[in-house]
């Protein structure tokens, strides 16, 4: 009866992943040997804790049910933060790893949903610094008033509530301000036309 191999031998292969200015960032790989694979029984999204031996020199990985839940955050504490952190469009723009730093932001990286949904919601900009090539952020606050509308309706959509008075108003609002503005748009355009047929 021949016995199953116990040692082998592997490489490690080095892939590119994210660059932030000049630095470039990797990920490690390595593969399971078939043999090892089949006799732990590991099955596609197999999850595996390594644990680093004292002296540092070695790893062992063994088989966990999953990974550790982490302390999610919810987009509306994200925004909050955003809000509170990000500078001016007029003043020095920040990074998202300086925003992020500064406002106990758990994420390493904003989903790229929830950055189109604050570039809506709070007049979020974004700009790629030409020196050290980081996507500094910063606050259009000129826009966010006007976002207030959707940003009502789509929080009420995600909660299923009902609008509130103050939604009601906000919505009133918007919709006399663009009424009065395409009420003098229309009214311009006739005095440009009577105008015209008295030529």
């Amino acid at each position: 009866m021949t016995l199953p191999k116990t040692e082998y031998f592997v490489q490690v292969q080095r892939h590119k992943t994210i660059r932030y200015g000049s630095t470039q960032y990797y990920e490690d790989y390595v593969t399971i040997p078939a043999h090892i694979s089949k006799a732990l029984e590991l099955e596609p999204k197999q999850v595996l804790k390594c644990i680093l031996n004292g002296n540092g020199t070695s790893f062992v990985m063994v088989k966990a049910s999953e990974k550790p839940a982490l302390n999610k955050m919810r987009y509306e504490e994200w925004l909050d933060r955003i809000r509170k952190h990000a500078p001016p469009v007029t003043g020095p723009w920040k990074a998202y790893a300086q925003i992020r730093r500064e406002g106990g932001i758990s994420l390493a990286a904003a989903p790229s949903v929830w950055v189109k949904l604050a570039e809506k919601e709070i007049g979020l900009k974004r700009a790629r610094d030409p020196h050290s090539h980081q996507m500094m952020w910063a606050l259009d606050n000129h826009e966010e008033f006007s976002a207030l509308t959707e940003h009502s309706q789509d929080s009420h959509i995600r909660s299923g509530d009902p609008p509130t008075a103050t939604d009601k108003q906000i919505t009133l609002l918007s919709f006399d301000q663009a009424a009065t503005k395409r009420i003098q748009s229309e009214q311009s355009s006739r005095g440009n036309r009577t105008a015209q047929r008295r030529r």
